[in-house]
């Protein structure tokens, strides 16, 4: 039977801890943070660091292990650097765009006012922010920007009229992805 080395375990104990903390901690605080709109912007262009990353852990591997492969090794080096690096990427893909997204949120960026005209129809339970760049249609996110509003001591959005303005305040942090404060 083989026995479990002291790597193999702390690699183990790693990845649960990372899965933890991705799952329970930078999750959630993005789900509150982030409204859906400007986290579909984001995952557009957010494979870039992920990828930027793994470039850079490979060439600090290929740095430090060059010494020790021949040449006739190096399609196989490939083969097994791209099976790296799509494992990689699929694998702390969401890790890193949610630690990168949690760094945005806590940086202080300019503060961002956008007017919201409320379309509010009680007899069909119909309510929504529109502007002219765009309307807020999502539930979560009506509800996500109205917890902002009363944890700043703002009247609910819900208690505005059809029709009435309602100002939404964001910050811009570090990668200028707007959050709720």
């Amino acid at each position: 039977m083989a026995k479990i080395s002291r790597v193999q375990i702390i690699f183990v104990i790693c990845f649960i801890i990372l899965y933890l903390l991705q799952s329970f901690i930078l999750e959630p605080i993005i789900k509150e943070k982030y409204l859906s709109d400007d986290l579909k912007y984001f995952k557009i262009y957010s494979w870039k660091y992920a990828v930027s990353i793994f470039i850079v852990i490979a060439a600090i591997i290929i740095f430090r292990i060059r010494k020790s492969f021949k040449t006739h090794q190096i399609p196989g080096i490939i083969l097994v650097l791209v099976f790296l690096g799509i494992s990689f990427y699929f694998g702390v893909h969401s890790l890193i765009d949610n630690s990168i997204l949690y760094i945005n949120s806590i940086t202080e960026g300019p503060k961002i006012a956008k007017a919201y005209e409320v379309v509010n129809h009680k007899e069909d339970k119909t309510f929504w922010l529109n502007s002219n760049n765009g309307s807020i249609q999502d539930k979560k996110d009506v509800e996500k920007i109205n917890k902002s509003r009363i944890r700043k001591n703002l009247k609910s959005i819900f208690e505005y009229q059809n029709n009435d303005t309602v100002k939404v305040e964001f910050n811009k942090g570090l990668i200028n992805i707007n959050y709720l404060e």
